[in-house]
Parts: C-alpha cells; structure tokens; sequence
C-alpha cells in the first residue's frame, strides 16, 4: 500500500481520535441541561431535553445518543448563518469588546 493511501482500519482509527485541544467528555448524562458543545469531544454520553449551544469550531461525538434537544447557534455562528460577513462580525466583536473593557475599567487595546 502506498503512503498516500490508508486502510479502512486507519481512517476509522483516525475519525475516532479527537483532535487536539479539545475537552474530553465521558460516559455523561444530560438531561434537561444548556451544554456547551463548542471545543469538546464527546464519547459515549448521552443527551435529552438539553439545549446543545453551538459558538463554532470543532466539535466530537462518538456513540452518544439522546433524544428531544435543540441546537442553538450563538455569537459569531449564530450571526454567520443570518448572513453577516466576516467583516460585519469582526467589527460588532470588536466594537462589543470595547464596551465591555470600557465597563470594567480596563484600558482598551491600541492594536
């Protein structure tokens, strides 16, 4: 077999690795929770009557279930699926960002 190509074995190995950097979730039961989704690697935990809010990035389920959620999208995903651009985005967090330093006393950045 060549570099370039991988057995089924090794892509089904590789689809179950999480990616690095993400918080591991195991052997969990939600129920009737909000569940940050956003940045997490799910394996075998299970979801029902949660709200799984979804801020963007990657995200890992591996044999988990459930039964009677919702997704919600929030801040910049939320406003990508409105149809914001990249540019529309950046400048309402940036602007938000001001504010909330502003409102703590902090001295805004000058970058």
């Amino acid at each position: 077999m060549s570099e370039e190509q991988s057995s089924p074995s090794e892509n089904a190995e590789s689809a179950l690795r999480p990616e690095p950097g993400l918080e591991i979730v195991q052997n969990r039961e939600f129920i009737a929770e909000n569940v940050a989704i956003s940045g997490r690697h799910f394996i075998r935990c299970s979801f029902n009557f949660c709200n799984l809010i979804y801020s963007g990035g990657p995200v890992g389920l591996i044999e988990c279930g459930g039964a009677n959620n919702r997704l919600v999208e929030v801040g910049p995903m939320r406003e990508v699926l409105q149809g914001l651009s990249g540019d529309e985005i950046s400048e309402k967090m940036v602007r938000y960002w001001t504010e909330v330093r502003k409102g703590l006393n902090l001295e805004a950045s000058s970058d």
